[in-house]
């Protein structure tokens, strides 16, 4: 069903996910921690079939040490495969380009939003990391 109400859904579910991105790439931990849910788990599939999950508090540690390193902002170069959403949940899939780990990757990311007070939080990714 695409109508009026999901296309304004979508919007808000990208909406955020562009946050999101902008937050990440500047190492925004204080953003970050708004736009994570505190359940968040983050999943990570390398080119090899390693299996990583980390958790928010995690996740939050590893874009400060970025940040404190002064390390340069992340790549935003964007392609959105796929959005979608109704009154409760979104879920959207982007492929990502940029250095994370010492080396350029290709990653595919599936983003699962729940909207809790009034707002939207990621509470689920799973990313499929290559080089690129």
């Amino acid at each position: 069903m695409n109508t009026k109400t999901d296309s304004i859904l979508e919007a808000e579910v990208k909406k955020t996910v562009e946050n999101l991105i902008e937050y990440g790439t500047s190492y925004n931990v204080e953003k970050l921690k708004d736009i994570y849910d505190d359940g968040l788990k983050i999943v990570k599939i390398d080119e090899k079939g390693n299996v990583e999950a980390i958790t928010k508090q995690e996740t939050l540690d590893f874009f400060a040490s970025k940040r404190a390193a002064g390390d340069e902002p992340l790549s935003k170069e964007t392609l959105w495969n796929y959005v979608e959403a109704n009154e409760n949940t979104g879920h959207v899939i982007v492929t990502r380009y940029m250095k994370m780990n010492d080396r350029p990757e290709k990653s595919v990311f599936s983003l699962h939003l729940e909207k809790k007070n009034g707002r939207w939080v990621i509470i689920r990714e799973t990313a499929f990391v290559q080089p690129k």
